[in-house]
């Protein structure tokens, strides 16, 4: 992600680099320089570079892309990046060898009156000297503290380079461009600070910086601006009882909305108890209060969520953003951050959006209706009130009904229909299930609480609905993702697998698993399903999730004074984790988040596209919803050593032969091990349990030698799974001679890791 935080609005066409002087191109032309080559790797930079009118060549046809830039005309590009009226600056030169008649006199006297340069110690600057890489990333670094321009750090920055030690003098900028990805490292690692800056290198440069702030113009506006007067001119004291007021919106793209008259009243239920308030909004009449409410329409009732849990503020805005790149999902609610006063007292960041609710724009079914309507329910260990009018069971989860209904017996009739899909869904007949269930809308779901982590998948805000009497059953809209992305006890480790599952790591059983979604993944073709959704969609999430973060980031001081009104930071309001409770500013709550997203990505992405979750994944429908013992071990039988069913090969002690003597070919037996918590998958362990106990092969005269880069991935997953799960996971090791040093050929092997938490510390 190259991000590059863009605060003002620049005229950079034709500004960036015109120390090369000529008359500005069209946008369309096409670059004719004969002297940048196809191949070259900044053949895209300087064309586009032309193309946007930023760059001319020393010629018609000549660019001179290994030419030189000078100190003088590099910081002329500066100036005028900064839009600086540098009218009668030259005065502020006073170096020996800058003069009245040059024509760079005023660009670096403005430099020097701005901080950009001090020159060198005997009092001249040489403005005609070629700029050196480490005098660009210091110019860079210093233009960035005194201009209008604010440059975030890029999370998928290069790593330090070898030839910058923190004593140069040039390390704070190098390390500044560096880390926001402006200039870039040479081959082995290398900066190389005392090279030129080339004429190729800055038309990149112009480049990055133009498209970085056509992009971020939008997204660092702020955030619009909700003002609420209540005609008693205090807070709402209760989420039953509506009060009166004023509402107003002012928004930066210019939307301008007043309403006299509108109701308000609070909102949630664990969050309800929290000092920062969600309410509901409902007006007397529809109103739009988005520009891409779902198709521009009007509505009575608005929610302001505080998202006071969540320290990043954000992770409601980011799971609806991603929920969104699932079209598969029939309808994400729209919503926006926006700055709330209540009375005229500032009361922090809030999430504005649509509320789920029966529409013709929200969720639109054919509801209210007294012969078996469709109906909109949602999974809800909250739910109270009358028992089959506005709530029902399933077992032991409560189901609150979120749409009209004439009588009780209708609602009796809903919870008839779902235990029988949900049994439908736990026998897992494809064709029958494609008939009564909407698969997108069912696979998206699963993917979106999968891959944020979302606690409260089987306990609550988890929706499904019928549009019409015999119609299929849909999932969603998503709703409620605050202690989601690694914020709530549960599910901060971005391993292991979550949505469904009746384990968690801990071995302990989920007594909050989601039915639907558990009975749904122990079939193999569903989880093929996932896997080919997944990799249809995971470039676009990522890119949206990139995005989110740059959102963030150009507007953290917005964010940030939110944590003035409410310090909080340190506070566990609800079930953040210690993990978010130990971080100090809302921009570090940020930072983790998006490292979460980064990491669940590299764990769930091999993770689905693997052997394990593709065919051997160890999931039973029939034991959902049973007690723990009820978690079936992969494996038949007891022993770890055992064969399953399912194992191609010949017994394993013929694997022995291949791993030491390489005298046979073993192409898809695979090697089972038992062991504990990821403490326990180790080089050490694995030695023990292939050569020394199965084998008994003296360990001190020979040792596995075990791809250290495999392991440490397989360490990861493992270290998701829950008691009595199993991943197969490829290692390639050789066996070594530790007397005579003589070591083995590699080969890669399938081993099966089996979790089991009585094991702990065996191996250690």
């Amino acid at each position: 992600m190259k991000i590059l935080k863009t605060i003002v609005s620049l005229l950079l066409a034709a500004a960036i680099i015109t120390v090369f002087p000529a008359t500005a191109l069209p946008a369309s032309a096409a670059a004719p320089f004969s002297d940048v080559a196809p191949d070259a790797w900044y053949y895209g930079a300087v064309n586009e570079a032309y193309e946007k009118g930023l760059v001319e060549g020393r010629s018609a046809r000549i660019f001179d892309p290994k030419g030189s830039v000078t100190r003088a005309e590099f910081v002329t590009v500066l100036s005028r990046m900064a839009g600086a009226d540098v009218t009668g600056a030259g005065k502020n030169a006073a170096f020996s060898d800058v003069k009245p008649s040059d024509w760079f006199f005023d660009f670096v006297g403005w430099g020097k009156a701005a901080g950009l340069v001090t020159g060198y110690p005997d009092g001249t600057f040489a403005p005609d000297a070629p700029i050196t890489r480490a005098e660009t990333a210091a110019l860079i670094a210093r233009f960035i503290r005194i201009s209008k321009y604010r440059i975030l750090p890029d999370p998928d920055a290069s790593d330090p380079f070898s030839d910058v030690s923190e004593s140069d003098w040039f390390y704070p900028g190098v390390d500044a461009v560096r880390k926001c990805a402006i200039l870039f490292g040479k081959e082995n690692g290398r900066f190389a600070p005392g090279d030129r800056t080339l004429r190729s290198e800055l038309a990149a440069l112009a480049v990055r910086i133009h498209n970085a702030n056509e992009d971020n113009q939008k997204l660092a506006e702020g955030f619009a601006v909700v003002r609420i007067d209540t005609e008693t001119g205090g807070d709402v004291e209760s989420k039953e009882e509506y009060v009166r007021g004023s509402f107003s919106l002012s928004a930066p793209d210019g939307r301008e909305i007043s309403e006299d008259s509108f109701r308000l009243r609070g909102r949630g239920n664990q969050s309800w108890m929290a000092e920062k308030k969600s309410y509901k909004l409902k007006f007397d009449s529809k109103v739009c209060l988005m520009k891409q409410s779902s198709g521009d329409t009007k509505a009575k009732d608005w929610v302001l969520i505080a998202n006071h849990g969540d320290k990043s503020l954000i992770r409601n805005y980011v799971a609806m953003q991603t929920g969104r790149v699932l079209d598969g999902l029939e309808w994400v609610p729209y919503a926006e951050l926006v700055d709330v006063y209540l009375n005229g007292e500032y009361r922090g960041v809030y999430l504005l959006s649509e509320q789920v609710e029966v529409s013709k724009n929200r969720v639109d079914i054919k509801d209210g209706e007294i012969d078996d309507p469709g109906f909109l329910v949602e999974l809800d260990g909250y739910a109270a009130g009358e028992y089959n009018r506005e709530f029902f069971k399933i077992g032991n989860r409560r189901y609150s009904v979120k749409s009209d209904c004439a009588s009780s017996d209708q609602v009796i009739a809903m919870k008839l229909h779902l235990e029988t899909l949900l049994n439908m869904a736990r026998e897992g007949d494809r064709e029958k299930i494609g008939e009564y269930f909407d698969l997108p809308s069912l696979i998206d779901t699963f993917l979106l609480y999968e891959f944020t982590k979302n606690p409260d998948v089987g306990w609550s805000s988890f929706f499904m609905y019928l549009k019409e009497p015999h119609g299929k059953l849909y999932f969603g809209p998503p709703w409620d993702f605050d202690i989601a992305f690694g914020n709530g006890n549960d599910g901060a480790h971005f391993a292991g697998l979550y949505a469904g599952q009746m384990t968690a790591a801990n071995g302990r059983y989920v007594e909050d698993v989601n039915e639907w979604l558990a009975a749904f993944v122990s079939h193999e073709w569903f989880r093929e399903a996932l896997r080919d959704r997944w990799n249809e969609k995971k470039v676009e999430i990522w890119e949206t999730l990139e995005k989110c973060y740059k959102e963030a980031w150009l507007n953290i001081d917005l964010l940030e004074r939110n944590f003035e009104k409410w310090p909080v930071l340190h506070e566990r309001i609800f079930q953040e984790s210690y993990y978010t409770l130990a971080l100090n500013s809302c921009g570090e709550n940020i930072d983790w988040l998006y490292d979460w997203i980064e990491k669940r990505t590299g764990w769930i992405d091999p993770f689905l596209n693997s052997v394990t979750f593709g065919s051997e994944y160890p999931g039973d429908a029939s034991r959902v919803g049973v007690a723990a013992q009820g978690v079936t071990d992969p494996l038949t039988g007891t022993d770890g050593w055992e064969i399953a069913d399912w194992y191609p090969g010949e017994r394993i002690v013929q694997i022995y032969m291949d791993i030491l003597f390489q005298s046979c070919e073993v192409k898809d037996n695979r090697i089972i091990l038992r062991l504990g918590g990821v403490n326990t998958l180790t080089v050490k362990s694995i030695n023990k349990l292939i050569l020394e106990e199965k084998m008994g092969v003296d360990t001190t005269r020979y040792a596995l030698v075990i791809d250290e880069d495999q392991l440490n991935d397989g360490r990861k997953m493992f270290g998701g799974l829950g008691h009595l799960q199993s991943m197969i996971w490829r290692l390639t090791f050789a066996v070594m001679d530790l007397e005579t040093g003589e070591t083995s050929t590699s080969h890669e092997y399938e081993v099966v890791f089996i979790k089991d938490l009585s094991l702990n510390g065996k191996f250690e």
